[in-house]
C-alpha cells in the first residue's frame, strides 16, 4: 500500500482533517466533497464523461482501453453500477447531492477496511471518551501533502490526480492543510489556475461540488 497511489477521495480525506482526525470543515460540506471526488476517480479512469453536462458511464461493449484495471464491488464499483443503471440522465451536481448523506462514513470505513485509517479513541477533558479516525501511517498524509505542495510551487508539472485535488482544495478552501507560507489569496489563485487547465469532465465536476457546498454551507457541524 506504501508504494501506491490512494485514490482523490482518500488523499481528500487526509488533507482535511487535523492530527487529531478532527475534520477541518463542516462535514456535510466535506461528503459533497468526497462524493464528488469519488466521480473524479472514475473520470480519471475513463470510466464516466460529463462534458456535455450530464454523467454517463462507459459501457463493456464500446471496448478500447479507457476502463483500465479491475472495477469491483468497492465504491467505486457500487457508483459506477449506479450511474450506468440510471443512465445519462444526471449531472454531477445531482449525483453529488444523491450520495453525500453518509458519504463521509463510508469513504472512512472503506480507508479502514483498506489499512489507510485506524480508530483512536481520547478523552476530551480527560472524561469524555472521542473516537476518530487518523491514519496508519503517517506517509499516506506527507506523500499526498508533499505531491501538492511540489506542484503548487511549479517543483513538478501536475499530473490529472493532483491537479484535481487542486480544485477540490480550492472549492472546499483546505489550502491551509499544505502548511506554505504563501498567503492564502496568492494559494488559492494557484490551485484554480491549475485545476482550471484540467478536462472539461473534471471542471464540470468541480463546478457540481461548489454548488453543492454552498448549499450545505448551513448544515449543521
Amino acid at each position: 500500500m506504501v508504494d501506491d497511489r490512494l485514490p482523490v477521495r482518500d488523499e481528500l480525506f487526509l488533507l482535511s482533517h487535523e492530527e487529531s482526525g478532527k475534520p477541518l470543515i463542516h462535514v456535510p460540506s466535506l461528503s459533497a466533497g468526497l462524493a464528488g471526488a469519488l466521480l473524479i476517480d472514475l473520470a480519471l479512469r475513463g470510466l464516466i464523461d460529463g462534458t456535455h453536462g450530464r454523467i454517463g458511464a462507459w459501457q463493456r461493449e464500446q471496448g478500447g482501453d479507457r476502463a483500465p484495471g479491475i472495477i469491483g464491488e468497492g465504491m467505486e464499483g457500487q457508483a459506477l453500477a449506479e450511474i450506468r443503471t440510471v443512465g445519462s440522465s444526471r449531472t454531477a451536481y445531482d449525483w453529488i447531492m444523491t450520495w453525500h448523506p453518509g458519504f463521509y462514513d463510508r469513504v472512512c470505513a472503506e480507508m479502514v477496511t483498506v489499512g489507510v485509517l485506524m480508530a483512536k479513541t481520547s478523552r476530551k477533558f480527560g472524561l469524555v471518551p472521542v473516537t476518530r479516525h487518523v491514519p496508519t501511517q503517517d506517509v499516506f498524509v506527507t506523500r499526498a501533502r508533499g505531491a501538492l505542495r511540489r506542484t503548487v510551487t511549479g517543483v513538478v508539472q501536475p499530473d490529472a490526480g493532483y491537479a484535481a485535488l487542486c480544485g477540490l482544495l480550492f472549492v472546499l478552501q483546505l489550502e491551509g492543510s499544505l502548511h506554505l507560507s504563501t498567503g492564502s489569496a496568492d494559494l488559492r489563485k494557484q490551485l484554480f489556475a491549475i485545476a482550471d487547465r484540467h478536462t472539461p469532465t473534471i471542471r464540470e465536476i468541480l463546478s457540481a461540488v461548489d454548488k453543492a457546498v454552498g448549499e450545505l454551507a448551513t448544515a449543521a457541524f
